[in-house]
């Protein structure tokens, strides 16, 4: 027996106190537009690095980015702005962000102000009409909560009510302004109080903002640091744009929006710029000027801006959550349950019930079949989200979560679920550990395959089990090794499986199973309902909400009634930092597949701003071209080294090997491209792949095509 396998079979208590999953939400404060390049490096760079440190913990890092996210509805009719912000910072206690440029942001009067917002938050009246909205925040979050007063919510904890334990200020350097061109003027206007018309009301936001910076925050004794950074005349700002059609039907948002264009000097009467081709030129001339350029190189001192975050968030979510502890002691089979109670953790945030599958599965796990239940639907229509959240839904019923008679396996999610003889060894150790068998499992791989069925005529003596097995087609060795599963189950034993139909292999299997009578349940497309609902519930996680008409357009397409494109398109809406070009952006939402709602995904990462000093345009093609030619995955350090050898390093003549620089270069790029897109990637072993063939797919379609295989990079991939 090797030395993994001795670890496994002498672990006990596999988990006498299990820690649960628990959500962590921050709120990032800050004006708008002055602060794209911020938050759009934080929800990018900073939090997916922030989030896998906390997911190591069995934490859930949320970012509260409202640059949209709230309605119109809300905004312009409800005048519930504030409202929501206020009670946003609420859901976040004790975690808040505030980042503070030269820009003060609208001062709300109270005609701004809904009186449901007096009435929940009584402690503002005095404030509304002097204090900006950033610093209504503030106020809020670390001063004296505006809900003093008002009677408690028993359901909230405490920190519900009272200032931010956790909160960090960043204030931005001014001296990047000495680096903006003075053409358009407007940027200047976004940067500062200058667009302000009345200078005597410009000189008051000036000696206010001051006053914060100088006085308020200081005096309130939080952490607070300034941080450098550097215009970047090559780059872009394409949040700045002005949308070429306005996206409102508000009669003030109407106005407001043809107010900006007629002081950019374009003329507009309807609603869309391009109803006039002269004026549509100098509008897209106007936006290409306006964007052009982009706050970069964010640090404080010589310090990396995201690192002093990290750190900041890390101390205070350690001291937060002092249970949530990384393990450095954990056994094989603790580190499978892990990856594997992790997965679920994801898949059962954001779901949708649907119809029967529930009520079908209850009843098999209660009926006397001895049949198997084969669970199939096309790729991406949600088996394994089921799967997850039936789980939960089953261990809830039986009020049992530690020792219970279920065990499951989503294949691919875990380091040992995606050969056979690992799959079945560690599932087998599983219930070895947990008291249902004591014989010695078979160390060769064809007894272990031939002992299955006998191992479970053993186990089902002790009382009833169930066992998932999802995903089958993830096995290393797919649907045509599945010798191994009994087509007659032992009394007490339930065996749920699960697979994705289309190719012909998975078909045949299927004629097969119904033939043998097995039970057999298909996962049906989202309706029109199940797409109004995931929308919703997924944008609730990150407290957002959509217009109506917006919700429509998203909802009708072709491709929404595949659940995993809706996750696709609503991962990547939600990182969009541009309220005003929302509607643009639905528009251009990819294709009507997953694999097109990927290539859109892999696009938006080659134009993303370069959050390393690898260029994306070059390093995104490198990294999922050589992740899609690869048999079976990518560890981190080949990856690393297949980009050393690959990226087109500038010309080195004191060199010939890769220096210790391009190697951690590399290594950068790979884990802050990865970080994005972690939901649809798999770890298997230590090697990195895709999760789900349609991204896969997508990497070939884009970044394959017609090169050759025998080419250097494909050649070292593939080996």
């Amino acid at each position: 027996m090797n030395a993994t396998r001795k670890h496994l079979s002498q672990t006990q208590n596999i988990r006498p106190t299990p820690i649960r999953w628990e959500r962590v939400r921050v709120f990032i404060s800050s004006t708008f537009n002055d602060m794209h390049a911020e938050r759009d490096y934080l929800v990018k760079r900073v939090f997916p690095e922030l989030r896998e440190w906390c997911e190591r913990r069995k934490l859930w890092l949320v970012d509260i980015d409202l640059r949209w996210g709230i309605t119109e509805q809300e905004a312009a009719y409800n005048k519930n702005v504030v409202k929501i912000c206020l009670s946003q910072i609420d859901e976040c206690r004790p975690f808040f962000l505030c980042f503070l440029g030269q820009r003060r942001g609208s001062v709300p009067d109270e005609t701004k102000v809904s009186p449901a917002t007096f009435n929940a938050f009584p402690g503002v009246r005095p404030f509304v009409g002097r204090a900006s909205i950033t610093e209504l925040e503030i106020l809020h979050a670390i001063i004296s909560p505006f809900h003093r007063g008002k009677p408690l919510d028993s359901t909230k904890p405490a920190e519900y009510y009272e200032p931010a334990k956790y909160a960090f200020f960043y204030l931005r350097d001014p001296a990047y302004l000495d680096q903006l061109p003075d053409d358009p003027i407007e940027l200047h206007q976004t940067y500062t109080n200058e667009w302000v018309d009345d200078p005597e009301e410009r000189e008051r936001g000036d000696q206010e903002l001051k006053r914060w910076r100088e006085q308020i925050i200081p005096g309130s004794r939080y952490p607070r640091y300034s941080y450098q950074t550097t215009w970047d005349p090559n780059a872009a700002t394409p949040e700045l744009s002005i949308p070429l059609r306005c996206a409102s039907l508000e009669p003030g948002n109407i106005e407001r929006w043809q107010e900006h264009w007629s002081d950019a000097g374009i003329h507009v009467t309807g609603l869309d710029v391009a109803d006039d081709p002269v004026e549509a030129e100098k509008a897209w001339n106007f936006n290409k000027r306006l964007s052009r350029g982009r706050l970069t190189n964010f640090r404080c001192e010589e310090t990396p801006l995201n690192e002093v975050i990290c750190k900041n968030l890390q101390d205070a979510v350690s001291a937060r959550y002092p249970d949530h502890r990384e393990s450095t002691l954990e056994s094989e089979l603790e580190k499978e349950l892990d990856q594997q109670e992790y997965f679920l953790f994801l898949n059962t945030e954001g779901f949708i019930q649907r119809d029967s599958a529930f009520t079908e599965l209850d009843d098999y796990i209660e009926n006397s079949s001895n049949k198997l239940f084969v669970l199939t639907a096309p790729g991406g229509m949600g088996k394994s989200m089921l799967l997850a959240n039936w789980v939960e839904h089953y261990r809830a019923s039986i009020n049992a979560y530690e020792d219970h008679p279920i065990y499951f396996r989503f294949i691919g999610a875990s380091d040992r679920s995606t050969t056979v003889n690992s799959l079945l060894r560690n599932i087998l150790f599983e219930l070895k550990e947990t008291g249902k068998f004591d014989a010695e499992i078979p160390e060769d791989p064809i007894k272990l395959r031939d002992s299955f069925p006998e191992i479970l005529q053993t186990v089902g003596q002790h009382g009833k089990i169930i066992i998932i097995l999802d995903a089958l087609n993830q096995l290393e060795t797919g649907l045509r090794d599945l010798s191994w599963l009994p087509s007659r189950l032992p009394g007490n034993v339930k065996l749920i499986v699960s697979f994705k139909r289309g190719e012909q292999e998975a078909e045949e299997l299927l004629q097969h199973y119904q033939q043998e009578k097995q039970v057999t349940l298909e996962v049906r497309p989202f309706v029109e309902r199940d797409r109004r609902r995931l929308v919703q519930t997924y944008l609730s996680q990150y407290l957002k909400e959509l217009d109506e008409d917006y919700l429509e357009m998203l909802i009708s397409s072709q491709g929404a009634e595949n659940p995993l494109y809706l996750k696709v398109v609503l991962a990547e809406l939600r990182v969009f930092g541009a309220f005003a070009n929302l509607k643009e952006q639905i528009q251009r939402t990819s294709g009507n597949t997953p694999v097109e709602a990927f290539e859109g995904l892999l696009q938006r990462l080659e134009r993303d701003p370069a959050y390393t000093t690898l260029a994306p345009q070059i390093v995104v093609p490198l990294i999922f071209g050589l992740l899609a030619h690869a048999r079976h995955g990518l560890s981190l350090d080949e990856l690393t080294d297949l980009i050393v050898e690959n990226y087109p390093w500038p010309a080195d003549p004191t060199t010939y090997s890769p220096s210790p620089l391009r190697r951690q270069q590399a290594r950068d790029a790979v884990n802050l491209y990865f970080r994005q897109v972690h939901a649809f990637l798999a770890r298997r072993e230590g090697r990195y792949d895709f999760f789900y063939e349609s991204l896969k797919i997508a990497a070939q379609n884009r970044y394959i095509g017609n090169v050759s295989r025998s080419t250097p990079m494909n050649r070292s991939a593939e080996e």
